[in-house]
């Protein structure tokens, strides 16, 4: 469970997310989904956000999920990516590990789901 400060920080990047989401829309950009990391392991986690090594992955697993919430609630598309990181290093291709790259490795994830989604059925 989070606490008092986790919880006032789920509220600042609920609102972030939301102001950056809406100004975008504003300029005209086709917005889709946004994808928030998740984790099955704490290895995942410790390797994919390298800067949070020792912090718990289930708490940042509820940590996400609040602000998917509070996100879904001020209408802005998002949903949890599980990161795996044998998969996010592969996808690197030697490129570094950081806070860009990382936001681009998530939204893959909803590309590729969308793509696996929508392909028809042979």
């Amino acid at each position: 469970m989070l606490d008092a400060e986790g919880k006032a920080k789920v509220q600042r990047q609920i609102a972030t997310f939301t102001d950056n989401y809406r100004q975008m829309k504003a300029l005209g950009y086709n917005v889709t989904i946004m994808g928030l990391p998740s984790y099955e392991t704490q290895e995942d986690f410790d390797r994919y956000q390298t800067h949070l090594v020792g912090s718990d992955f289930q708490i940042e697993n509820e940590f996400m999920t609040e602000i998917l919430k509070g996100l879904l609630t001020n209408g802005v598309p998002a949903r949890l990516v599980t990161i795996r990181y044998p998969e996010f290093e592969k996808w690197l291709n030697g490129r570094e590990n950081n806070s860009s790259t990382r936001a681009s490795y998530c939204g893959h994830l909803i590309s590729e789901d969308e793509r696996k989604n929508s392909s028809p059925i042979h």
